[in-house]
């Protein structure tokens, strides 16, 4: 585990890990609610969206992807960086994500509204 993630309403836990997946679980009993992937190399942060219904993943691979908890899928992949991507975040009305890369770079990259 690379790192981890709280939810908006302090019920889930996100975790970003070595083995590419995003791990998603209930804090009441532990219980993984989903273990999902799509990055092509380490995960090495992960932000829930203050909506509580959608997170963003940063990776080794220098991409950020966006994730629809509920349907368990990625729904958009920002291309921002030249280089691995180690930290991602929203801002506090989840319509932008703030980055920061290897390739020395700090991207503000607006989200494009979803029914996630």
């Amino acid at each position: 585990i690379r790192s981890m993630a709280f939810s908006p309403d302090s019920q889930h836990i996100l975790t970003g890990c070595d083995d590419k997946h995003l791990r998603h679980f209930e804090l009441k009993g532990g219980q993984e609610v989903a273990s999902l992937s799509g990055h092509r190399s380490w995960i090495l942060d992960v932000a829930y969206c203050p909506d509580g219904k959608t997170c963003a993943t940063s990776s080794a691979d220098k991409k950020i992807k966006l994730w629809d908890l509920k349907a368990k899928e990625p729904i958009h992949t920002i291309d921002a960086h030249k280089d691995q991507v180690w930290g991602v975040d929203f801002d506090v009305t989840g319509n932008k994500i703030v980055s920061v890369s290897d390739d020395a770079a700090i991207q503000i990259s607006e989200i494009i509204a979803t029914n996630a």
